[in-house]
C-alpha cells in the first residue's frame, strides 16, 4: 500500500471525516484520537484537519509495526 504524495493529500474536518468514516465512533471520539496523535492531522487556529488518509496511514504504521521482530 503506498502512501499518498503529500501535495495531493486532501485536508477534511473532523465533522466531514466523521461522515465518511461513521464507523470511527463519535466526533469526540476523533479530537481524542487527533489529540494522542493517533491520526494525522494539522491544526489551523482554532481548526482541525485530519488527512482523508488518516486511516490507510495508522493501518500500514500498526501494520509495520507487527512486522517487526521484537
Amino acid at each position: 500500500m503506498a502512501t499518498t504524495p503529500r501535495a495531493e493529500r486532501d485536508w477534511i474536518t473532523v465533522q466531514e471525516f466523521h461522515q465518511q468514516h461513521p464507523h470511527t465512533g463519535s466526533r469526540n471520539h476523533l479530537y481524542n484520537l487527533c489529540h494522542t496523535g493517533v491520526l494525522r492531522h494539522v491544526r489551523l487556529g482554532g481548526k482541525i484537519l485530519i488527512a482523508s488518509d488518516a486511516l490507510e496511514l495508522l493501518a500500514e504504521t500498526q501494520a509495520a509495526e507487527t512486522e517487526q521482530p521484537s
